[in-house]
């Protein structure tokens, strides 16, 4: 795979290298290139710095380790990294094959996301991709049994994710963890400071918004079968996985490297097997154009990822988002500059609103004030349980109070940063 010219020139050697090894095999052409850059002065401090950023010291550490170059000894003092996410992800796949095979017992299925589905089909490897968790997809009327398994696992949370779901009326996707507090990972350097316990994220939802109540019965209806540890487990379809990895890019707000390098090499392995005219027809039924236009943009200019030429095209969202992804989104040309403070600034639910839906829609305006309006003003069960305070109106005024100021702040200070950068950019 040979990627564009244009990507490197641009780039500190640091960065040359970085992107040059942010891949699972690097063609012979690119190892020519590489040893050519590995033989001037490198600062592998900032290097480290980068890969850590990105969360791909693992690959960088597996490429570079298979070279041949002077200064050799500094890779070899980050095989910590590897050999932590090796022991870390295999204590992670113990306890997945624990819940699949207990959840079997039961007759039970779960959707497994991501990080584990990746290590096994796609990285090979459980040392490459660093994880912080096990993300699964259940079903609500599976939930109590679920629940009961991860407990007896010793993975427990504060909330119930079935009350939670229940009291918002399906409303919002949320971020549910379950930890298994396992000693000696908390201060471990080599963790990248993110990975402390094992952990189990499961959703009862895909998207984050209520807009898609349709698609949830047909991502289960097109998940497929996939095995692990001897274990059958299901996996989304290849469309929805790489919907799926565009949607967590949008999360970084396109600038984490292994969320591209993800979507790069699942495409890759997978790039036959894809209906890419599936994949268009469901982008557009769940208003995700654009966020899967700006993800297979990133590993397009990055990686030069196969895929139909006409796709982003089919992808293209209207003029005023792309306006809005020039003015305020990098050009993922320059790795250096997903060190900077990008849209850190912008609430994930005004940027995901901002990135897919029709505006101009007036059906969908009112669809996005409804949403904001229950978001902030929930039921007084809702806020009662979620953040564990009395019912009494006192308490519950305040808190509407609080939450309605907090939201009139972001939205300030989004209307203020859009517009001092795009004045910047102009």
């Amino acid at each position: 795979m040979i990627m564009h010219n244009n990507n490197l020139s641009n780039l500190s050697n640091e960065s040359r290298i970085l992107l040059l090894c942010s891949q699972l095999n690097i063609d012979e052409e690119n190892k020519k290139i590489l040893k050519d850059i590995l033989n001037k002065d490198i600062n592998w401090q900032k290097v480290l710095k980068y890969a850590c950023f990105h969360r791909t010291v693992c690959l960088l550490y597996k490429n570079l380790s298979q070279m041949d170059f002077n200064r050799k000894e500094i890779i070899n003092t980050w095989q910590g990294y590897y050999q932590y996410f090796l022991d870390f992800n295999q204590l992670t796949q113990e306890k997945l094959s624990f819940l699949l095979n207990d959840l079997k017992r039961k007759n039970i299925k779960i959707i497994i996301r991501k990080g584990m589905e990746l290590i096994k089909l796609v990285y090979k490897d459980m040392g490459l991709r660093p994880t912080g968790d096990i993300d699964v997809l259940v079903r609500p009327e599976d939930w109590k049994e679920i629940n009961n398994t991860l407990r007896n696992m010793g993975l427990t949370s504060e909330l119930d994710l079935l009350k939670l779901h229940n009291l918002s009326q399906g409303r919002l996707c949320f971020h549910i963890l379950y930890l298994d507090k396992t000693p000696g990972k908390v201060n471990n350097p080599y963790s990248l400071g993110y990975v402390k316990y094992i952990r189990v994220e499961p959703r009862i939802k895909l998207h984050h918004f209520d807009f898609y109540k349709s698609a949830i019965d047909e991502i289960w209806k097109d998940a497929l079968v996939f095995s692990s540890e001897g274990m059958d487990a299901l996996m989304l379809s290849h469309e929805d996985t790489i919907m799926d990895l565009c949607f967590n890019l949008s999360k970084y707000q396109f600038s984490r490297l292994l969320c591209v390098c993800d979507i790069n090499e699942f495409i890759l392995k997978y790039k036959d097997c894809i209906n890419w005219d599936l994949f268009t027809k469901k982008s557009q039924a769940r208003y995700l154009n654009p966020i899967n236009y700006s993800g297979l943009r990133c590993a397009k200019r990055l990686f030069n990822t196969p895929f139909p030429d006409d796709l982003l095209k089919d992808l293209e969202p209207p003029r005023y988002t792309i306006i809005l992804l020039n003015k305020l989104y990098p050009k993922i040309n320059s790795v250096e500059e997903s060190l900077g403070e990008y849209l850190s600034y912008i609430p994930n639910e005004l940027r995901f609103f901002m990135m897919t839906y029709r505006l101009t829609n007036i059906n969908m305006l009112i669809k996005i004030l409804a949403f904001f309006f229950k978001t902030i003003f929930p039921s007084v069960k809702f806020l009662s349980y979620r953040y564990d305070i009395p019912r009494t109106p006192f308490i519950i005024l305040f808190c509407y109070l609080k939450r309605f100021k907090k939201a009139l702040r972001l939205l300030g200070k989004f209307l203020i940063n859009v517009v001092a950068r795009t004045a910047r950019l102009a």
